[in-house]
């Protein structure tokens, strides 16, 4: 019957056009990537609720989050710093994020202390992996293992999800 053909052609038109927007949207869904060192005056629990705080935002979707103790040399750890995974929103620009942390934290991070990057979904995987402790770098293994005992002393998960 040439209408179930037509009817059946259709189905099929409508449903690639439907996958080609799909992987359209796909390719240009963004995530934010935002890292936050706080002067070594604030205390940890400081730190804690305030990035608690800032991830249960409504604009915040699909984050995850992490503390690690800061280390710039080989078996010397002094302070921490977090890390955050959330899908970035179309209207919301990295310098808004920044803005809003940075009042959030008021003066307990200087200015270059918050580190705001938008990459494509395709890394969010990568980017769970290190909020996990996967690194590439072999030489931060002493430091992943130093984290990982910090954590376990402060009775913290290895990441949150919000």
């Amino acid at each position: 019957n040439p209408h179930d053909v037509a009817a059946g052609l259709g189905y099929i038109l409508a449903s690639v056009v439907q996958r080609q927007c799909e992987e359209r949207a796909a390719r240009n869904k963004k995530i934010f990537w935002v890292t936050v060192n706080p002067k070594p005056t604030m205390k940890f629990t400081d730190l804690k609720y305030l990035i608690d705080k800032f991830m249960k935002r409504s604009s915040v979707k699909n984050g995850a989050y992490t503390f690690e103790i800061r280390g710039e040399e080989r078996g010397v750890y002094h302070g921490y710093h977090a890390h955050m995974l959330f899908d970035k929103a179309s209207n919301i620009a990295p310098s808004q994020i920044h803005r809003e942390l940075s009042k959030l934290f008021k003066d307990n991070v200087i200015y270059k202390a918050i580190d705001v990057r938008v990459y494509n979904h395709g890394l969010r995987s990568d980017k769970i992996a290190y909020l996990e402790g996967t690194k590439w770098d072999d030489d931060k293994q002493e430091s992943i293992e130093a984290t990982r005992r910090w954590r376990k002393s402060q009775k913290l998960d290895d990441y949150y999800t919000t």
